[in-house]
């Protein structure tokens, strides 16, 4: 079992502790001697028995305030509080404020009521309007025992304000018009406030401030943070490095603050982008942000009718039908082209049949949930407020008039928004115009944001510029002709005008998903029903709407579908909706732990746009997923590392077994580096304990939440990472699970938190095996060549010694020279004959080259398998010239972008998911014959890196810019391309060619080879171009024999080898056994920044240094320096992973060869 010490670890005490007690939820043993596994209820009664509770002391009383709260609310409620009303209880009791995020009917309301009667100190519920005043004041006076005193504030008299002045109340309930209209008259500070409409709130900007004042922040305190907010804004419209020291050292200044709020905000989250500058005073204050909350989750049946070609009266007529099929508590929207005054329409046809509808300008909201009224009716656009903001599960089902879309005049509409859409739309046929893609679009999106109103003139000038460029596009009739042949293409020429179709993706998306919403028991099933009148329409909003969803997709109309569904939906409506007869813990808060803040924020945005906080220099992502309410974190990599000043080098040996010792990771402030010691060695200034401060926050989360998954990368390292994780959070979590996935989609993510695992302890002991052998050997042969050279910085390592090694050896054969005759011919022909020496054409006149076919085959060629990290790699540095460190830079983006599967893995194995993906892609693009799946290996955890969606590079982009999100680098995109095309080409059919062996001789000297001389069916090929038919394959297939005319020849000196690459040393490594896919990149990186070797024209040379180190270390040390040692090591490691040899030998045998080393040079031992 892996076993270590973590310094400074120990929940109570803070001081050193083992593993195997911190796992099973202990205290060290100075705390607590006893060692069998404990509830945490009891643990902490054992700790007060023994007069041991120090930090867990705090813990201790919150819980017992927790029980003291439930046993509250179970008197006066009659039954037990949820399981997130106990979530939230526990947020007040650590004194932060924080916006609930929550189905509705789980209990808000209720919980902000029995909070207030619960708790000493004076609290104020402010809700929207005077009926849930009223609501509110009953239920109140139902659960309040007569010891509150509550003063509602609505119509008061000059008693009650008197009351009011005077503080002669323990509640305040009010609107928030009370709030804004007597302020003054309020005394403060509030120990709890509860908003119940946070949007009602906001529409006041002001109100900001006063909320912050009923907290007790004083009005300078927030004058002086909403100055801070306003000239950082300025500062980041030019960011320099100096603006962000600025930013940092006013923010350290506006920190304090923070203490002077003297009670907890609790408020609803929005409905509504908040547009007011005032609303970062919440974060900066109280540590939460207040945004929208927009939820992703859908259970909706999208089916497609299609009814032929019909006017709209008979889209109407047919829409008339299937309400009276369908019954009452529906929606019904038009689409946008169909124009507003189409509604009118509508209505009228309703009424005729004898349909009771409303628009949505005269909506009756509690008429509808009567059944009073059918249905009722608006346009299907993301801003139509029947579309964006109904929130009624009542709601049955939507019925669709017409495909949600818009058309734009590309004459008429010249608009920032008009001219993106077309841009975008117009992509695939514009790329030989960069200037697209790298300037207009960017511009485009950053005024679509800001508005047009205030642009300067040089923005103006490009606005015009980009409205040029498109209007000579589509005035050019050779680009209307490729546009109306595409099948992708949104151009529709109307009475001799130019329109853009643009499909309402996220109208539709919004307004069908008003019939599935998130309700205590779960996600409503609902049904939408499309009335086609456009399959292209139809099309291309399926295909947008995937951007949202990646499962979407419509299914055709039947009434046996249709009858099937809404017995469903009606069945949910009536199960589900009722909390009273659910499970209190149905809905549980669940803390997912990743390692970045890019992953963090990449699973939070399946499920909506979630809610920040910050804890302790954690943020944390909130947002509702089916049944859990996910608080999502990152740990910022790494959070422990080996000591360095116990044992051997960190690593004790205590009765026959190796215990490594941990500490937390901190990095100087001055130079980054990142250390275990509480000083840094090169800068010798105290060090920031970043990662501590990560553990305390990832700690109080972890008490906050029911459960814990820790969903770290997908190897050795994650499974570390994960390891002390759990370490760290166990005595505040008594649930913790792994959870892994090999790509970042909202798929994989809910298919992981299904399926949670142990910890998996050999790829634990893998891992203490390879990062103590990098220790031992490492520090041993570094204090070596430090003890020889006289020089503090040097070091080697038990891998990048071997390989420093090959590239020196290559270098040998670099110098020795081959010579070759390189000829050039008319028609263009380029053939290289090797010579014994350069002597060995002297004379010859080298005139003309005979080629002769000797024979003709057919040849099938299969395609190049998709990437693993070492081929990416190589690809990458012989593609485009970059360093490997670079790619697996830009891979990680990817990555946690949900854009790739993990990109360190040694596999090239597809999964079904996979090649579904190729399947659709090649289906839609070549057509479905060119479609041949390929696993490429046998079944495995790990994946070859591929796409998670099937989008090429243009239609990425569209994504990226459709949803929102932050553009990709053009470095990143490029990588992205590369993988794509690899993986496409791998799923594609083989191509089939004509191969001819062909003889070459010119004035006696002779050379056969091969050449492509057709290509029967480039297959693969498309997507990889790498099969083209030599420029006289028809000469030859039709003469048998030619001769070319030399233009040119050389006699040429080329090295025997040449130096490696980045990318040949990489695959040298994988092919001999070396290193992993996560340390390839980082080998070359230390050989580089050691100065051991250096990079020239893409060429890795050794330096001087290099050789003189690499020959001492040889000399001195061949046993471990030899490629084998290595190798063997990395084979032993594979052996542990999978539980075939245990850790502990392994480590006795290394620890002989640190010895010999050490005690050769009087180190310690």
């Amino acid at each position: 079992m892996a076993e270590a010490i973590f310094e400074k670890a120990c929940p109570n005490c803070n001081g050193k502790i083992s593993s195997l007690r911190l796992l099973k939820g202990l205290p060290c043993e100075i705390c607590l001697p006893q060692a069998n596994s404990l509830s945490f209820e009891k643990l902490l009664e054992k700790l007060k028995e023994r007069n041991e509770l120090k930090g867990l002391k705090k813990i201790y009383e919150f819980k017992k305030r927790e029980e003291e709260f439930s046993a509250f609310f179970r008197e006066r409620v009659g039954n037990e509080p949820w399981a997130l009303q106990r979530a939230w209880f526990r947020r007040m009791l650590a004194k932060r404020s924080f916006a609930i995020v929550a189905p509705p009917g789980v209990g808000k309301t209720t919980f902000g009521i029995i909070t207030s009667l619960f708790l000493e100190g004076k609290s104020y519920l402010i809700f929207p309007t005077r009926l849930l005043v009223e609501q509110a004041s009953n239920l109140l006076n139902r659960y309040n025992d007569g010891k509150k005193k509550i003063l509602i504030a609505m119509d008061i008299g000059n008693g009650d304000r008197e009351r009011l002045r005077k503080g002669e109340f323990d509640i305040l309930v009010s609107t928030t018009m009370f709030l804004v209209k007597s302020y003054e008259d309020i005394p403060k500070p509030f120990d709890f406030l509860f908003v119940d409409d946070v949007d009602a709130l906001l529409k006041q900007s002001k109100s900001v401030d006063r909320v912050l004042g009923l907290l007790g922040i004083p009005e300078d305190a927030i004058n002086a943070t909403l100055s801070f907010l306003y000239s950082s804004t300025n500062l980041l419209k030019r960011p320099t490095k100096e603006s962000w020291q600025k930013i940092e050292e006013e923010r350290k200044k506006i920190e304090r603050f923070k203490e002077l709020a003297k009670g907890v905000l609790i408020v609803s989250s929005a409905t509504a982008k908040p547009k007011n500058m005032r609303v970062a005073l919440f974060r900066e204050l109280l540590d939460f942000e207040v945004g929208r909350s927009a939820s992703f989750l859908r259970k909706v049946e999208d089916l497609a009718l299609r009814p032929g070609r019909m006017t709209l009266k008979g889209i109407i007529d047919e829409a008339s039908k299937l309400i009276k099929k369908l019954g009452k508590r529906g929606l019904v929207f038009l689409s946008p082209d169909k124009g507003k005054e189409a509604i009118n329409e509508v209505l009228k046809k309703f009424e005729s049949e004898g349909i009771r509808a409303l628009s949505y300008e005269e909506a009756d909201i509690e008429a509808f949930l009567k059944g009073e009224v059918d249905v009722l009716v608006g346009i299907a656009s993301g801003r139509n407020p029947l579309a964006r903001g109904l929130d009624i599960p009542e709601t049955r089902y939507a019925l669709f008039i017409g495909v949600p879309k818009n058309f734009i005049n590309l004459k008429v509409e010249t608009s920032s928004i008009a001219l993106f859409n077309a841009l975008t739309s117009l992509r695939k046929l514009l790329e030989d115009y960069p200037e697209v893609e790298r300037k207009y679009l960017p511009f485009l999106r950053n005024i679509m944001e800001k508005g047009e109103e205030k642009l300067g003139e040089k923005s103006k000038k490009l606005l015009n510029e980009i409205r040029l460029f498109l209007n000579e596009r589509i005035s050019d009739p050779e680009f209307l002709a490729q546009v109306a042949s595409s099948p992708e293409s949104p151009i529709r020429i109307i009475d001799g005008e130019i329109y853009l179709l643009i499909p309402e993706s996220v109208g539709y998306l919004q307004a069908a998903g008003r019939t599935s919403r998130l309700c205590p028991g779960g996600l409503l099933q609902g049904l939408s029903i499309v009335i086609v009148d456009d399959e292209k329409a139809l099309h291309l909003l399926e295909k947008k709407a995937r951007y949202f969803f990646e499962e979407f997709s419509f299914k055709a109309y039947s009434p046996e579908r249709v009858k099937e569904i809404i017995e469903r939906v009606d069945r949910d409506r009536e199960e589900l909706t009722k909390a009273s007869n659910l499970p209190k813990d149905l809905f549980k808060t669940t803390l997912v732990i990743v390692e970045s803040p890019n992953k963090a924020r990449t699973i939070a945005s399946f499920f909506g746009s979630p809610q920040r906080r910050r804890i302790k220099g954690v943020d944390v992502y909130e947002v509702n997923a089916l049944r859990h309410t996910l608080l999502i974190a990152a740990s910022k990599g790494h959070v422990a590392d080996l000591v360095y000043d116990l044992g051997l080098f960190g690593i004790e040996l205590s009765d026959n077994r190796f215990i490594p010792h941990y500490d937390t990771l901190k990095r100087c402030p001055n130079c980054g580096e990142q250390t275990v010691q509480d000083f840094c060695q090169r800068c010798k200034v105290p060090v920031h304990d970043e990662k501590r401060e990560i553990i305390e926050g990832l700690r109080e989360l972890s008490f906050e939440a029911d459960l814990t998954f820790i969903a770290t990368d997908p190897d050795t390292e994650g499974e570390k990472i994960a390891w002390d994780l759990a370490c760290y959070i166990k005595p505040y979590s008594q649930e913790i699970y792994r959870v892994e996935f090999h790509e970042i989609t909202k798929r994989a993510f809910l298919d992981a938190i299904e399926e949670p695992r142990d910890l998996n302890e050999p790829l634990v002991e893998a891992q203490f095996v390879r990062r103590i052998a990098d220790r031992w050997f490492g520090f041993s042969l570094s204090q070596l060549l430090q003890e020889t050279f006289k020089q503090r910085w040097l070091s080697a390592g038990r891998v990048q010694t071997p390989v420093l090694g090959w590239i020196i050896e290559r270098e040998k054969e670099r110098k020795e020279k081959n010579y070759i005759l390189r000829v050039s011919t008319e028609p263009f022909l380029r053939v290289e004959f090797p010579l014994t020496s350069k002597e060995a054409i002297k004379g010859l006149p080298i005139r003309n080259l005979e080629v002769k076919l000797l024979s003709v085959e057919e040849e099938e060629i299969s395609p190049p398998p998709p990437f693993d990290t070492a081929n990416m790699l190589k690809e990458g540095t012989l593609r485009y010239g970059w360093n490997a460190d670079e790619i697996m830079t830009l891979a990680q983006e990817l990555f946690e972008r949900g854009l790739i599967t993990y990109h360190r893995t040694d596999s090239h194995r597809i999964s079904g998911k996979g090649i579904s993906i190729a399947k659709e892609y090649i289906s839609e693009n070549f057509g479905e014959a060119l479609f041949q799946g390929r696993t490429w290996g046998d079944g495995g955890a790990h994946e070859g890196i591929r796409p998670t969606h099937p989008w090429d590079k243009e239609e990425l982009i569209s994504y990226l810019y459709t949803t929102g999100k932050t553009p990709l680098s053009q470095k990143a995109l490029s990588l992205y391309n590369l993988i794509f095309r690899r993986f496409i080409a791998s799923q594609m059919k083989s191509a089939r060619i004509v191969k001819g062996k062909v003889a070459f001789s010119i004035d006696g000297i002779k050379k056969e080879d091969s050449l492509i001389l057709k290509v029967i069916d480039p297959g693969f090929s498309r997507m990889i171009n790498s099969l083209n038919p030599s420029p006289i394959s028809n000469d030859l297939l039709e003469k048998g024999s030619i001769t070319l005319n030399v233009k040119e020849h050389k006699i040429l000196a080329l090295p025997k080898a040449y130096p490696f690459t980045q990318g040949s040393l990489i695959e040298m490594m994988q092919k001999r056994g070396l290193g992993r896919p996560s340390t390839y990149a980082t080998i070359i990186q230390t050989l580089l920044e050691r100065h051991y070797v250096v990079q020239k024209n893409g060429f890795l040379l050794p330096t001087k240094l290099g050789i003189e180190i690499y020959k001492h270390l040889r000399e001195q040390y061949p046993q471990y320096t030899d490629e084998e040692f290595t190798k063997r090591i990395e084979e032993e490691m594979d052996l542990i992973e999978r539980g075939e040899r245990e850790y502990q030998t392994v480590l006795r045998e290394l620890y002989e060869g640190t010895r010999e080393i050490l005690e050769s040079i009087g180190g310690r031992c």
